[in-house]
């Protein structure tokens, strides 16, 4: 009696997944060719051709796609039983990239909460939206949190809840709506640095930089130092800086905290979203 070996239907997932078999080969860590003859094997067992060429790309079959959508469940049942039977001591890495203007509010409670999840390890990536979000495109993580300006939203996020963006200042401040707004600002590419500005020359307000800022650290320095304003999440706000009052200065966009999850199926990885939501995106509904 013949069998299907799950190796075989791995690559074979895979390369579909991956749209070709030199990345699948990177994520399976295979050689090319072990991927190739896995395929070949799989095509000789069912006496299907499972792929064909268009140029330079690889096409499922119409056979193809009939064999992919019923074999998925043997992957997943597959895994499922070794989760479940086969216990492994060996810590499972999930990589999460977060916010910089999110990681004080919520790495602390991530990092609490994941603690209590047996053989599950986080890696920790703090940084800039572009940046975080090209690593989950390109899997170089398993989950990104980010900040997106509301309604502006390219894909669905697995997780949403809505932020305050304010303008700061030092409790100091004693600025008047008629002098020129000195604002302190990213010196690269930022979602708030860009919404900060098009906020000010929509409302035709004049402005100067007075700081240009290359982290959270110093730009929050420079705001409690009383040398301008800039844009920051409420969550954000200490003692040492206040809200702005609404009639200083325009009100600027509304956004969101929103959960990413790469394509990959992890059990681990749902288990850190699910944590996200209960324990940490709950928190600020309360």
């Amino acid at each position: 009696m013949k069998n299907l070996d799950i190796a075989t239907l791995r690559s074979f997932h895979t390369v579909v997944k991956c749209g070709s078999v030199s990345r699948a080969s990177e994520e399976l860590f295979l050689t090319q060719s072990a991927i190739s003859q896995h395929v070949k094997r799989l095509e000789g067992l069912v006496n299907l051709k499972l792929f064909e060429r268009e140029g330079r790309s690889i096409v499922l079959t119409k056979q193809g796609e009939e064999f992919l959508d019923e074999t998925k469940h043997l992957l997943t049942m597959n895994d499922a039983l070794l989760d479940k039977y086969c216990y492994s001591d060996q810590m499972k890495v999930v990589s999460v990239g977060l916010s910089e203007h999110l990681s004080q509010r919520y790495l602390p409670s991530l990092l609490r909460s994941c603690a209590t999840l047996s053989g599950v390890k986080l890696d920790v990536k703090i940084g800039l939206n572009g940046p975080l979000y090209e690593d989950l495109q390109e899997e170089k993580l398993d989950i990104a949190v980010l900040i997106n300006e509301r309604d502006s939203l390219v894909e669905k996020p697995a997780l949403t809840m809505p932020q305050k963006l304010c303008w700061v200042s030092s409790r100091e401040s004693r600025y008047q709506p008629e002098q020129t707004v000195p604002v302190v600002l990213y010196s690269g590419p930022c979602l708030f640095r860009t919404m900060l500005l098009s906020t000010l020359k929509a409302h035709k307000r004049e402005w100067q930089t007075v700081y240009s800022a290359s982290s959270i650290a110093d730009l929050t320095a420079a705001v409690r130092a009383n040398l301008g304003f800039s844009a920051l999440l409420e969550s954000e706000v200490d003692e040492q800086m206040t809200i702005a009052d609404e009639s200083l200065l325009p009100s600027l966009p509304d956004v969101d905290a929103v959960v990413y999850v790469n394509s990959r199926e992890r059990r681990e990885v749902d288990s850190v979203v699910s944590i996200l939501g209960d324990a940490i995106f709950a928190e600020q509904a309360q």
